[in-house]
This record gives C-alpha cells, structure tokens and sequence, in this order.
C-alpha cells in the first residue's frame, strides 16, 4: 500500500517567479512591534556598525518578518535584538563561503568569532569587523536575557558553530553526504539549539537547556525547526547553480537512493509534510505537561514554520528580483496525514517513537 498522495503543485519552480504552494498547518502572527519596525531596527543597527552600507542586498533580506512571525510572544526589546543577532548571524555565513577556497583561513576566522562570543566582554577579541560585530551584537542580546539564559547563549552558539566547519567540511569532500550524515549536519547548522533555547527566555519564562534534552520535547522541537532547515534547503535551491557545490538534503537523496534534481526535490518536501504530520501529536503530548513552562513552548515554538515559509517566499536571500505568489495549504498534498509511520532514517525516525 502507497502512503504518499498525489503530486500537486511542487513547493519550488523552475524560476523565482513561479507560484508556489506550500503546506503550513500554523497560522502567521506578527509580534505587537511589528515586522518592518522589528526590521528596520535591526538593519540600522548593522549599518551604524559598518557592517553594511544601506544599499547591500543583505539589508533586504527580510529578517525581521521572519523572527517578528516566529517570536510573536516575546519581549519587544528581545525580538529586535534577536533580529539584529540573526541579521548577523545570516551575513556572517555568507561571508564563510567567500573563504572557502582557503579552509585555514575560513578555521581560524570560526575561532576567533567563537572566541568573541564565549568570553566575557573584558577579555581581548581579535581586530576583525566580523568579530567586533558578533561580540557588539551579543552585548545587544545579552541586555534582553538573565545569566542563566546567557550561559545557555553560549553553550548552544558553541554547537551552531561546530555546524557550520561541519558544512564546510562535508562541502569539500568528494561525495556528497548521506541522508544520516547530512541531518545530523543540518540541526547544528540550522542553530536549532540557540532557536529552542532562546525561546523560553524571549519570552519571559523558565525553560532550561536541561528541559530541551528531554527526549520529548526534543523530539517535538526538531520536528518544528529541522522541518524549517527542509524548507530552507528548497528555498535556497532557488538561488543555487549547477556550479555550484550545494549541501542539501536534495543531494544527500541522491547519493542514497539515486534519484534525479525533481525527483529528490519532491522527497523533501515530503519529508517535511511528514513531519509537520507528526508535530501536533507531539505537541498534544506537550500540551498536556504539568509545567507550564513546557506546555507554554508547545504552544509557541510552532510559529518558527509559518514564519519561515512567509520568509523563504518574499526575502531578498532568496528572490533577487520578484518574489514567487505564494499560496498556503492547510492540508497535505504528498502525505497521508493520518500515516504515522516512521520514515527509514534513524536520525529522525525516533520522533514518531515519542508517540508511544
């Protein structure tokens, strides 16, 4: 018995000015603050500290509709600073790539920004408008969060950076990774952990990195964002040549299963409709907690997938010129909503082992 459901309009076209459809089961809030004003904070920020002038295309990027959407609960002196930080945090990663072709280089300039972001403010940092810039913008966030979440800050960053030397890394070998190799990748990558434990104290209430190791509640936090990390690799797809050297899920299907360019795009969007079939079982589960605080990220968390599919259609980063007409599905179009089964990673699969 077929499981998948009949091909509808694929999430990606051939060109950027295609229309898309896309599954979201998570209606779009905008933080009080607003996303322009969110934005526009956050662009300013970059611009007074010489990181951008205010004509770059990074200052078009559309940040601040993607965190306003996906923290609309939070402070709104945290969700500017958070803003600024992924403004950062965006730029910075393009910016790794432009040292690719000189891998010492491109390790030592991760030291030196992971140094800046792990030590106090009294200790040195090295001379570098990436490094000054990432410890000025952690200073920002800092103000918005207690000790407790600063350490957390620092622990779950640390992981995040690990990710992006893993990227790195897997880009210059000479096969592309495997399914497993690849997820396990992309969570660090994607900073999952700094998005999940920001969350809590965003918004103004205790939730410990020791309540995100919770095999639930990390279950039910990577089925929110890696889902997100899946629509970002189909999103970036746009903006991507066969030139060009590309770590993604796509490719990571083709290694495994041999699969050709559309064929493999199709499989990852189902792995996302999967998984976001999975999510409100999970957060049910979470839902009923007798924590508060756990039952209150259940209900939040999940705004990170409207906000990166509102994102992924309209920012600069991924549309140079127009951006594709968007429509939403509030139901499935590749899955059987009702199937339950585990798909054959193991990396992943043990979401769905939540349910019992």
């Amino acid at each position: 018995m077929s499981h998948t459901r009949a091909t509808a309009h694929q999430p990606t076209g051939g060109s950027p000015s295609d229309a898309i459809e896309v599954y979201c089961p998570v209606p779009l809030q905008i933080h009080p603050a607003g996303a322009e004003e969110v934005d526009t904070f956050a662009v300013d920020w970059l611009v007074n500290h010489g990181l951008f002038t205010d004509t770059t295309p990074v200052t078009r990027m559309n940040i601040g509709l993607l965190i306003a959407a996906a923290m609309p609960f939070t402070t709104t002196a945290f969700v500017k600073a958070f803003t600024t930080y992924c403004y950062w945090a965006f730029a910075w990663d393009d910016h790794l790539d432009h040292l690719a072709e000189e891998p010492a280089t491109l390790i030592a300039h991760v030291g030196e920004v992971a140094h800046a972001l792990q030590q106090p403010t009294a200790v040195p940092i090295a001379d570098d408008l990436w490094v000054r810039t990432g410890r000025a913008v952690r200073e920002l966030l800092f103000d918005c969060l207690s000790p407790t979440a600063q350490a957390e800050f620092r622990h779950t960053n640390l992981y995040w950076i690990t990710g992006e030397l893993w990227k790195r890394a897997i880009q210059i070998r000479e096969h592309p990774p495997n399914v497993g190799n690849y997820l396990r990748m992309r969570w660090a990558k994607l900073g999952g952990p700094v998005l999940a434990a920001a969350t809590g104290p965003g918004g103004g209430y205790p939730l410990s990195y020791q309540h995100l190791q919770e095999p639930l509640i990390l279950a039910f936090t990577q089925t929110v964002l890696l889902s997100c990390g899946l629509l970002n690799d189909m999103g970036s797809s746009l903006k991507e040549t066969t030139t060009q050297s590309h770590v993604n899920l796509m490719a990571a299907l083709d290694h495994d299963h041999t699969l050709g360019g559309p064929a493999a795009l199709a499989q990852t969007y189902q792995l996302y409709e999967r998984a976001l079939c999975l999510m409100p079982h999970l957060q049910q589960r979470l839902l009923a907690d007798p924590r508060p605080e756990v039952a209150r990220y259940a209900s939040e968390l999940p705004q990170w997938i409207p906000a990166t599919v509102h994102f992924t259609a309209t920012s600069a980063r991924y549309h140079q010129h127009t951006a594709p007409a968007l429509t939403i599905r509030t139901t499935p179009t590749l899955w059987d909503p009702t199937d339950l089964t585990p798909p054959p990673y193991p990396q992943i699969s043990w979401w769905w082992n939540q349910l019992t």
